[in-house]
């Protein structure tokens, strides 16, 4: 019991440690009055029993508010969302892209590229694992639109997506002929608006916003592909994959 109410106390930050102490003070104050009849001061009795309503009153405050982040936090993982970071990057991630399974990565050039390919590299040391990497290509029409929401040039973004084929390619190149047959690299031919890293059914996902790199906006961490914004995702990935093409050979 004491244990229970002393975890309210510290976890709640509703209200000030001071009173807190206030409260068990008055409490004890009270307890030693009935007890051995201290003083019969009316107004002492009053302050006391202020301030032990005053935290019950903070109690109920932080009990509804709990309840009420709960339900917030319920209706956010119904949809599919476990988690949200303000952009791509963290140990999560880090350990995602270098777990075995079915990692995917799609953004209109692969901005991360040189801390992915470490992690690919573990990755891959697992016969279980394959990779799929999907980029903008840099012959796609799409390629002015988007350098045109980032206040960039076609050719800034078409130098971009080239120097990522020839990291991709120099990646490629330095692993053995069995874990480059589990990596595929692809160009994709339509307007990128998800930004994926994901393994399996777990994994990132951002959104592309005018003047702002996908991996530097809100990131949001889905599981699973049944509930409705995995399955949008997936939705969209499966969009991509049907206007792409796989480009491995030609990188290597």
């Amino acid at each position: 019991m004491l244990k229970s109410i002393a975890s309210v106390f510290w976890k709640s930050g509703k209200a000030y440690i001071a009173l807190y102490l206030a409260f068990l003070v008055a409490i004890g104050l009270m307890v030693a009055n009935l007890l051995f009849g201290i003083s019969s001061n009316e107004i002492i009795m009053k302050i006391f029993g202020t301030l032990i309503l005053s935290f019950l009153a903070i109690l109920v405050y932080y009990e509804l508010e709990k309840k009420h982040q709960s339900d917030d936090i319920t209706t956010l993982e119904l949809s599919g969302i476990r988690s949200y970071s303000p952009l791509l990057s963290g140990k999560v991630l880090e350990k995602l892209m270098a777990t075995p399974g079915n990692i995917r990565v799609l953004n209109t050039w692969i901005y991360n590229v040189s801390e992915l390919t470490v992690h690919f590299k573990e990755a891959l040391q697992h016969d279980k694992t394959n990779i799929e990497i999907s980029y903008l290509s840099p012959k796609s029409d799409f390629v002015s639109r988007r350098a045109e929401e980032l206040g960039l040039t076609s050719e800034d973004v078409a130098n971009r997506i080239h120097t990522n084929r020839d990291d991709l390619a120099f990646f490629l190149k330095n692993l053995t002929p069995e874990k480059r047959s589990r990596v595929k690299v692809f160009e994709f031919d339509a307007m990128p608006r998800v930004l994926i890293h994901t393994n399996g059914e777990r994994g990132f996902v951002g959104f592309f916003w005018p003047e702002t790199m996908a991996v530097q906006s809100p990131q949001f961490f889905i599981r699973g592909k049944s509930q409705s914004f995995p399955a949008a995702v997936w939705s969209y990935y499966d969009y991509i994959t049907s206007r792409r093409r796989e480009v491995t050979e030609e990188l290597v």
